[in-house]
């Protein structure tokens, strides 16, 4: 590092080394509160994929390998800021930590940009993953290319950064004699931007996926609201580009003061483009757990939620032990957690090949006029109609009561047994139709 020119340095105030002016604690609260969000959400999500869905993939494992150069950048950051006074003005720093702050400094970069590749590659191997359920090839085909860009910009950006200097100790050194370097304020503008643009390349590239679903209201505001977090990182590259290009083309060479905003950018986007990523795969455990907060079914409201069953005739069909009502709606009948757990699993992976099941429903007291309504038409097809997941028909083919005192055969769905304040359930016989559904 070549120091300030003279005229420069005799505008430096008088040092202050005992009682100095500080940033303070404020950008430490914000990136502890930012890493344990993050890694209470990650630790969420490892036991979504591993437990519920069963469904581990390589967006998991590249997410996990970025939260690891993150973390290391945050807590770089802060110790730099307690033990090497990044905290303060450049002329209140003692001497003898100008080369620790540069080698700091060095690294911190290229943690930076570990982190921010792995987190946008593992964003894009999610949409990879939506895009081969959905058989969008040209998605698919996007999506490699934009990865493949992403990874060789990363590798040039490490590389170019180790050895702007010749030799690299030439980087840290401080001295007033000039040095054999590449211009690094130019470097590091031209990697800012692109790096911000690939963020909004990565975060409007799912957009054309997930409007083609059909989500209810409440799924769609946490969509929206994912792709605002995701915006919001995007904007927080924005502000970490215009810092950046501050620090290298600061009138006053204030370098510690300007390296702090830059530290505290680049750690909001990395925390938040982790946890943009990361909040979709969360969705099984909530819906396990707390399903109030996605939803009161574990499908849309307007779908048939079904269980698949093995494929037998419908008077061999046993009374299942987890059902749903025609809105869906859990019924009456309590689930045990496997059940549930795999009905679950489908939610985070590609459905199976089409086949036939046979499946059932209940149809409560208040919807038995809407069942009723069956009996003028014995081969009325129920569709499917809101299932983001499959598109399926649904043929009817019997009726079974649930009440205790009726314990007779199945009737055919012609002569259903009149009204009453009891549950029925509906066997139901489906061929189920995979060309278009998705993991999302």
């Amino acid at each position: 590092m070549r120091l300030p020119p003279a005229e420069v340095l005799a505008t430096w105030p008088k040092p202050n080394y005992t009682d100095p002016v500080t940033r303070g604690p404020t950008g430490r609260v914000i990136v502890l509160v930012l890493a344990t969000i993050v890694t209470a959400i990650l630790v969420i999500r490892f036991y979504a994929r591993t437990r519920l869905t069963r469904g581990f993939g390589l967006d998991d494992t590249l997410v996990s390998l970025a939260y690891v150069p993150a973390t290391a950048f945050a807590i770089t950051g802060i110790f730099a800021e307690g033990q090497f006074q990044w905290n303060r003005h450049i002329w209140d720093v003692e001497f003898k930590f100008f080369s620790s702050n540069l080698q700091i400094g060095l690294v911190t970069a290229i943690l930076f940009d570990l982190a921010t590749c792995l987190t946008k590659l593992s964003m894009l191997a999610m949409v990879y993953r939506l895009a081969a359920a959905s058989k969008d090839k040209k998605m698919k085909r996007a999506v490699s290319i934009i990865s493949s860009i992403i990874s060789i910009n990363s590798l040039v950006f490490i590389v170019v950064e180790v050895f702007q200097c010749r030799p690299v100790s030439e980087y840290w050194t401080a001295s007033a004699e000039p040095h054999y370097c590449i211009d690094e304020g130019s470097h590091m503008a031209v990697a800012n931007i692109v790096n911000t643009l690939s963020d909004f390349v990565v975060v409007l590239l799912p957009m054309k996926i997930v409007t083609n679903l059909e989500l209810p209201i409440k799924q769609r505001i946490i969509v929206i609201g994912l792709f605002g977090i995701g915006l919001v990182a995007s904007c927080a590259g924005i502000g970490r580009t215009f810092f950046c290009w501050h620090l290298f083309h600061s009138a006053d060479y204030d370098t510690t003061w300007d390296t702090w905003v830059v530290w505290l950018t680049s750690s909001i986007e990395l925390y938040l483009g982790i946890l943009c990523c990361s909040i979709p795969a969360t969705k099984p455990f909530f819906t396990c757990f707390l399903p109030g907060i996605v939803g009161t079914t574990l499908r849309s409201r307007n779908s048939l939620a079904m269980i698949p069953w093995d494929d037998k005739p419908p008077n061999e069909l046993p009374i299942p032990r987890n059902t749903f009502s025609i809105h869906g709606e859990p019924a009456s009948t309590s689930s045990s957690s496997s059940t549930r757990r795999q009905e679950i699993a489908h939610l985070d992976k590609p459905l199976p090949p089409a086949r036939k099941h046979f499946s059932s429903l209940t149809v409560t007291s208040r919807d038995y006029a809407a069942a009723m309504s069956i009996e003028e038409e014995p081969r009325f097809i129920w569709s499917y109609a809101g299932d983001s997941r499959a598109s399926r028909q649904t043929s009817l083919t019997g009726v079974r009561s649930n009440d205790a005192q009726s314990k007779g055969p199945m009737r055919p769905s012609g002569s259903l047994p009149p009204p009453c304040n009891r549950t029925t359930t509906l066997f139901v016989k489906y061929q189920r139709d995979d060309s278009n559904c998705s993991t999302f």
